[in-house]
């Protein structure tokens, strides 16, 4: 049987009771108008009474039975049944009204006549009269004109062709799949992707181990420079005592930047041997797996868009590996670390840091829900250009024998256009959140320099803390800005 969704047990029931408990139904779609031309449900379904007459139009029946759900149903899945986010529970009423039975052997053609608003499926029989089957909205045009056409066919005694659909919708969520996808990428588990990449670096877990250590070190080097400036101001330069230590503090402030410059060298080299390796594992198991895929895998989508998950895909992958994963976690320990420290230092002062954290989060998942759902629609885009370029470069000579030139390059700037549009788009909403959020982590300096400068003209706070305190929230700006961006980095991956 094919069906464009599961067929409702109620119409298959009232197949059976016309045609008998061995009936056997062809096929079943369902339409979003009503006969009366309201928004509903209805099922076009071709059944025969037995098993062994499937294929004989002689034998056929053409049913159109309409289906009332509850009435709390909402409209958007009244109109469009296949997109229900829930099942039919037992609670929720189905009754069903057949409003046509129609021999198959009575009709001589089916045609599509277009109303306002709307398309009928029509049948006409022997004896010239003309009888419509059902109504159906203009979304569903692509899928009924393959309906005729299956139809055609059985009348002519020919084999029916295959239903195509035109777009795959998400029975979770509703959202329209992909053409270059089976999954829906709003309700694809994150958590499960990174399982699967994590089976990706389990070989090299060693290295990952050490570039995590290094990582923890560069954070340890970059905190230790604003205390010693407050050993600095407090113990040497404002009691103008313990001149010893003068040298000492400086000499270990140049030594820390040196040491500090040597492990970045080293944990960005291992970071890029590490994404080197794993893009590679990656692409090499991309195209096996894509060896031993169906040739209807390879029918369902154009080269240029497969050509485009192998290359600028894996090479996303490695930008977010080499780039985005290393420098998350370096500024996350920073900002643990930065934390920790001021807490340290003075608790009190530390709590007016956190005032403006509230608007930060609440701009930060703003701006990813936007952002993440712009750039997945910007890289299916990508991959639909990429189809095209390769379609047309690999026919050209068909291009050029039927002079189709024109209507390649509007294609092409059509859907030139579309990636420009979406890329605009998150480029916009990024310049206009993150300077905001900049601020907001900047605003949190005023206030400690009110607190903390009538604290040391008062004689209650020393001026070394101070400066220590602005250093580190100077520091704290730079990984929240960076964290930031790599939101924007990683939606695009």
């Amino acid at each position: 049987m094919d069906v464009n969704s599961q067929l409702p047990e109620p119409v298959a029931e009232t197949v059976r009771q016309r045609l008998g408990q061995s009936a056997a139904i062809e096929f079943g779609f369902a339409s979003d108008l009503t006969p009366e031309g309201r928004y509903g449900e209805a099922w076009l379904v071709l059944a025969y009474p037995s098993e062994q007459q499937l294929g004989s139009p002689e034998d056929a029946l053409l049913f159109v039975i309409s289906l009332q759900r509850s009435p709390f149903a909402n409209s958007t899945s009244a109109r469009l049944p296949w997109l229900r986010r829930e099942r039919p529970t037992d609670e929720e009423e189905l009754r069903t009204n057949t409003h046509l039975a129609l021999p198959l052997k009575q009709v001589e053609s089916v045609r599509i006549t277009q109303l306002v608003g709307a398309s009928a499926l029509e049948a006409v029989l022997h004896d010239g009269r003309i009888i419509e089957l059902l109504r159906f909205s203009s979304g569903l045009s692509n899928l009924f004109g393959q309906v005729k056409l299956r139809l055609d066919a059985l009348l002519n005694h020919e084999e029916p062709p295959p239903i195509e659909r035109k777009q795959m919708v998400c029975e979770r969520c509703g959202r329209p799949i992909p053409e270059d996808s089976i999954s829906c990428p709003a309700c694809r588990s994150q958590k499960q992707i990174l399982l699967r990449l994590m089976t990706l670096v389990r070989p090299y877990w060693r290295y990952m181990a050490l570039a995590s250590v290094l990582a923890m070190l560069s954070a340890a080097v970059e905190l230790t420079p604003p205390y010693l400036t407050k050993l600095l101001i407090d113990k040497v330069l404002v009691p103008r005592a313990n001149a010893h230590l003068f040298v000492w503090l400086l000499l270990s402030l140049v030594g820390l930047r040196l040491f500090g410059t040597g492990i970045n060298i080293a944990r960005g080299r291992l970071n890029a041997w590490l994404g080197s390796r794993i893009a590679f594992e990656l692409r090499s198991k991309l195209y096996q797996h894509l060896q031993w895929l169906s040739l209807s895998y390879f029918d369902r989508r154009q080269t240029g868009s497969i050509m485009s998950r192998v290359t600028r895909d894996t090479d996303a992958l490695y930008d977010f590996l080499v780039n985005s994963a290393p420098t998350i976690t370096l500024n996350l320990l920073m900002v643990l670390g930065i934390g920790t420290v001021m807490v340290l230092m003075d608790w009190k002062l530390s709590l007016l840091v956190l005032v403006p954290a509230p608007l930060i989060v609440m701009l930060s998942r703003y701006a990813w829900h936007r952002v993440i759902r712009i750039w997945r629609r910007h890289w299916h885009r990508w991959s639909r250009l990429t189809a095209h370029l390769g379609g047309t470069l690999s026919g050209i000579r068909e291009v050029k024998a039927f002079t189709q030139e024109e209507r390649e390059i509007n294609t092409f700037n059509r859907r030139n256009f579309e990636i420009a549009e979406s890329g605009e788009m998150a480029g916009k909403i990024n310049a206009s959140v993150f300077p905001l959020i900049s601020f907001l982590v900047m605003s949190s300096s005023f206030v400690i320099w009110y607190v903390g400068g009538r604290g040391v003209l008062s004689g209650t706070f020393e001026l070394g803390t101070l400066v220590a305190f602005l250093a580190y929230i100077g520091m704290l700006f730079g990984p929240l800005s960076i964290i930031t961006n790599i939101m924007d980095w990683a939606s695009r991956t």
